[in-house]
């Protein structure tokens, strides 16, 4: 029996998890599944094309490429291909399932979230594609069940010399919780499905100057088309078509240093306004810049400061310059400890009708502490500011969120954890306030 299996097995035998809606059968049948899936996955790798290209050059770290499959985890086959198959199984438990002050409702709930994705090397070219999936089901009911997937096809064309175009198609299925922007709470019914989505994008980007080079150019380009179908009410005033073009360019100060720096454009386009409500289209411009430094002796981060003129179609929403930034800073103490500190400033397409956009604050400190025997702590605190630009008076939010993790390394295939949250949301809309915690216990296995 396998590592992967036999974690499954004492994963749910040591807990004797059975939520209500779960009778024997059914966990008999979840067990011979993760327990199955343990024996296809133990020889699998972490799935690493976690993050679309959404975002990636406007907020992201480092050297920015499309997300591909890591070639120094996936399982090589013959002829220059590339394997990667696993999964996540998580059973959680929370005290405030719809994130409100109204009737809190505790849950628990099972997700398992399989990955599976092939690479082909032809030449200097590589192609891949991938799938990742997660559906996650509630003992409080179908409202809160959900089922998120993401698919892509992507290549690299001569990635090794001193041209290189990427083209990247995605299409995913997602959903967004009531937590930051919206609440269960400030809805006619808590008893209300999370806001669904159907997205695809296109995106492509040439870059310009080998990867040893001193100086390299980027130049990209992404369209993203967003439908929501659930809560249309609410939510088909959210349904958006997004077009971006960038530039950036690295140079490297010294081996270990690289500036970098760059401008791009977005034009965001809603399909429908509600009523009288402002129209919400908008053009964006930006410019940053900013170092990038690797490991120097117990040190490495990324910092980028800019600022970006936004012109609202309508003049009832702010626009006007604004700065935004990233900062993230790893510091290693000692050999077996890791401390990240973060912070940053960027602004997102809000959830509401009446509202532009919300700008946030983010501040966190984390702490990882690897022990003897494969075992892992981690503990966190973040903060956030969440401004809402609306037609009326703007909302303000602080969010504080708590984590707290321990990790067991069962070999170098898989991993079982056990982690701990606590989120509390103040706003000066007081419908909006609530605080919520829970509990996970993980079981990761790959191949």
């Amino acid at each position: 029996m396998t590592a992967a299996v036999q974690a499954t097995l004492r994963l749910l035998a040591l807990i004797n998890f059975q939520p209500p809606f779960m009778n024997n059968n059914m966990r008999n049948i979840i067990v011979v599944l993760l327990g199955l899936g343990g024996l296809i996955a133990t020889q699998a790798m972490a799935y690493t094309n976690t993050s679309p290209l959404t975002n990636a050059f406007r907020y992201g770290y480092g050297d920015q490429t499309l997300s591909m499959l890591d070639p120094t985890k996936s399982v090589p086959l013959e002829n220059g291909r590339a394997f990667i198959l696993g999964y996540q199984a998580t059973l959680g438990t929370t005290n405030n399932v719809d994130n409100t002050n109204i009737a809190e409702e505790n849950a628990s709930y099972i997700r398992l979230s399989p990955y599976v994705g092939l690479s082909q090397e032809y030449r200097d070219h590589i192609f891949w594609a991938n799938v990742k999936a997660s559906t996650a089901s509630y003992s409080s009911g179908d409202d809160d069940s959900y089922t998120d997937s993401n698919a892509q096809l992507a290549a690299q064309f001569n990635r090794n010399g001193k041209h290189r175009f990427e083209l990247d198609v995605r299409q995913g299925r997602g959903h967004e919780a009531f937590a930051v922007e919206r609440s269960g709470g400030a809805l006619a019914s808590k008893d209300t499905p999370h806001d669904r989505y159907d997205e695809s994008t296109f995106a492509g980007q040439y870059i310009l100057g080998s990867k040893k080079a001193r100086l390299r150019l980027s130049f990209w380009g992404e369209l993203a088309d967003r439908q929501y179908d659930t809560n249309t009410a609410q939510t088909r005033f959210y349904d958006r078509q997004t077009t971006t073009f960038g530039f950036m360019a690295r140079y490297q100060i010294s081996p270990k240093t690289q500036f970098v720096g760059g401008i791009d454009t977005a034009d965001w386009q809603y399909d429908e306004t509600q009523g009288a409500t402002a129209d919400r289209d908008f053009i964006e411009n930006r410019i940053f810049a900013g170092l990038r430094w690797f490991a120097t002796a117990k040190t490495s981060g990324e910092i980028r400061l800019g600022a970006y003129d936004r012109d609202y179609s309508a003049a009832q929403f702010a626009g006007g310059d604004r700065v935004f930034w990233k900062l993230l800073l790893d510091y290693r103490p000692l050999q077996h400890d890791r401390i990240r500190f973060l912070t940053g400033r960027h602004t997102k397409a809000s959830r509401f009708d009446d509202v532009a956009a919300v700008i946030y604050t983010d501040y966190g400190i984390y702490w990882q502490h690897a022990w003897p025997e494969r075992i892992e702590t981690r503990l966190g605190v973040g903060y956030r500011e969440a401004e809402f630009i609306a037609t009326g008076a703007n909302r303000e939010d602080d969010i504080v969120r708590y984590v707290a993790g321990i990790k067991y390394g069962l070999g170098e295939k898989s991993s079982i954890g056990l982690g701990y949250a606590y989120l509390e949301r103040d706003s000066n809309a007081a419908q909006f306030d609530f605080g919520v915690e829970g509990f996970e216990l993980t079981l990761e296995a790959h191949f």
